[in-house]
């Protein structure tokens, strides 16, 4: 079996995408960790929400997010996030609800780096 690079996922159309249901329930971030850890991950994706004509909904968008991001994608297979961590990254993403990580600027987190 070839193992393909991520360009040739997006470029093949071969990446096995997963549906949020097939995420486990488990919450993988407990407490701050969401802030600490997840988030700050995945907060230069708002730009990306910013530039869509309207919000997606959040099987759109988590679709979206395995095709275009590398980083989102592997997280997603290794089950490293749970159904719970993607609804809040989501929703603070989206601007769904009134959240904690509304503190941070994520208009300048697209220079963040892992």
């Amino acid at each position: 079996m070839d193992i393909l690079t991520f360009d040739q996922w997006i470029s093949e159309n071969a990446r096995p995408l997963r549906n949020l249901s097939d995420l486990d329930m488990n919450r993988r971030y407990k407490g701050t960790r969401y802030e600490f850890e997840l988030f700050p991950r995945f907060r230069r994706l708002k730009v990306r929400v910013k530039e869509l004509d309207k919000k997606p909904s959040l099987e759109t968008w988590f679709s979206m997010m395995q095709n275009s991001d590398n980083e989102f994608y592997t997280m997603v297979q290794t089950g490293a996030l749970g159904q719970p961590d993607v609804r809040d990254l989501w929703r603070d993403l989206t601007d769904q609800r009134s959240a904690p990580m509304k503190k941070y600027n994520v208009s300048e987190s697209n220079d963040f780096e892992p």
